[in-house]
């Protein structure tokens, strides 16, 4: 049985929505800082608690984004048709191992829905995996992070 290596956040205090409405985000993720001691960790599964408002439509990239939004590493494509409309975990696996690097964007890109049909990501606003050398960051038409 291979070792699994968590990205997961168990505890959530809100929720960032997810969706190409001006109001909305298209990424929510956890930016890692050079100063971070989770550069070098190896990560094979990421987990996220998500449910969807109205009926979104379009793909749910779940992953490692660099900070032109380009993917990294794709850990999942999910249908967001497929997400229950109460809040449930998620969690998306690869084969291989990633190694965490400096200015790694790990998490979520939705670029579908609108104002009334959307994703939301569950969130921990304290920043667990790293403090302030690792925290919460979204894209809307800009990144905004959140230390």
């Amino acid at each position: 049985m291979p070792i699994v290596y968590y990205m997961q956040v168990d505890t959530q205090v809100g929720s960032l929505f997810l969706s190409t409405d001006t109001n909305h985000n298209r990424y929510v993720t956890q930016y890692i800082t050079s100063g971070s001691s989770l550069i070098g960790k190896e990560i094979n599964t990421i987990e996220v608690w998500m449910h969807k408002a109205g009926n979104p439509t379009g793909n749910i990239t779940i992953g490692v984004f660099d900070s032109n939004r380009n993917i990294v590493k794709v850990f999942a494509i999910i249908d967001a048709t497929t997400l229950t409309n109460q809040i449930k975990k998620y969690t998306f696996s690869i084969d291989d191992i990633y190694k965490i690097k400096a200015n790694d964007y790990i998490g979520i890109a939705y670029n579908g829905g609108d104002l009334n049909n959307y994703v939301a990501a569950r969130i921990d606003t304290n920043n667990p995996f790293d403090g302030t050398n690792s925290y919460r960051c979204r894209y809307g038409t800009s990144w905004i992070c959140c230390q």
